[in-house]
């Protein structure tokens, strides 16, 4: 078994500095359960994981001109409840049947 590392990334230019140095045996972490099942499963074996949800432009909602940019680690919880985004998606809002 091979040894893991773990990297915490504050900013987008920390995340690719990880990722570039893992040389091509790196993950990104954001919310973690597909790499997590891929590892479970023996289909990922990464030399580096790089946890991106401290990156604020990855777990931030951004509305501008009517448009949202969701960043990639924003956790569905938080897009649930974001009002405007329910507002103009009204998909977020309804029961799952």
């Amino acid at each position: 078994m091979s040894e893991i590392q773990y990297q915490t990334a504050k900013t987008v230019k920390e995340a690719a500095k990880f990722m570039l140095a893992a040389k091509g045996k790196g993950y990104i972490l954001a919310g973690g359960t597909d790499l997590l099942v891929q590892m479970k499963s023996g289909v990922r074996t990464p030399g580096v994981i790089v946890d991106v949800k401290k990156i604020a432009e990855m777990t931030t909602i951004v509305e501008k001109n009517g448009s949202f940019t969701i960043g990639a680690a924003t956790p569905a919880a938080v897009i649930g409840e974001h009002k405007k985004l329910k507002k103009m998606w009204p998909v977020w809002s309804r029961p799952s049947t």
